[in-house]
């Protein structure tokens, strides 16, 4: 059994993010085709600047409840 040398594993490693990197651009692409699809996705996946600003809001919010209950 021959083990692979250092040099190696990074190139499969690196092989396979670029890969995997691929087959994401391209599932994307297809659910922003797809407008069912762009309905079910939750606003933190959306490309609408308006839903994710409303996003940033909501964890602002929330963030600002956490401390206020963390000095009380």
């Amino acid at each position: 059994m021959t083990l692979a040398t250092p040099e190696a594993r990074a190139q499969y490693s690196h092989q396979l993010a670029m890969y995997t990197l691929r087959q994401f651009v391209e599932a994307r692409k297809s659910l922003d085709l797809d407008r069912d699809a762009k309905r079910k996705l939750p606003p933190s996946h959306a490309r609408d600047p308006r839903a994710m600003q409303a996003l940033q809001n909501e964890r602002a919010a929330l963030k600002g409840t956490r401390q206020v209950r963390a000095t009380s």
